[in-house]
């Protein structure tokens, strides 16, 4: 009979659960199966990573601090509302683009001749 913590792996690959447990394969596929019964260490760091509190590797070099603030390794910081704003400047650079002639954008540059005021 599987063990009651069996259900936490449910749906989850034996070598994402081995990753994300520090196990090795076998002891993630027992843990799969329900036939070992898991440590609490070996939970907590299961449901850090389930519960989505653990940023993946692509995300490498990018870390929280205690603030909310999202920071790379080089400097660069983002808060919450910046990163909500993203979304807003893509639609309005979007509409913006809209508004310009579709003749003067074929090619990202402008057809039209500017005169510049004679300031003499």
């Amino acid at each position: 009979m599987p063990t009651p913590a069996a259900i936490y792996f449910r749906g989850y690959r034996a070598e994402d659960i081995a990753a994300f447990c520090r196990v090795t394969a076998a002891t993630a596929r027992e843990l799969k199966a329900g036939r070992t019964r898991p440590s609490q260490r070996v939970l907590y760091l299961f449901r850090l990573h389930a519960d989505g509190r653990v940023l993946p590797p692509t995300w490498r070099g990018w870390h929280f601090k205690p603030d909310g603030q999202l920071i790379y390794d080089n400097g660069v910081s983002f808060m919450p509302g910046e990163l909500l704003a993203i979304e807003f400047l893509r639609q309005n650079g979007a509409s913006e683009l809209r508004l310009i002639p579709s003749h003067a954008r074929n090619d990202g540059r402008f057809d039209v001749d500017i005169q510049r005021p004679d300031l003499r």
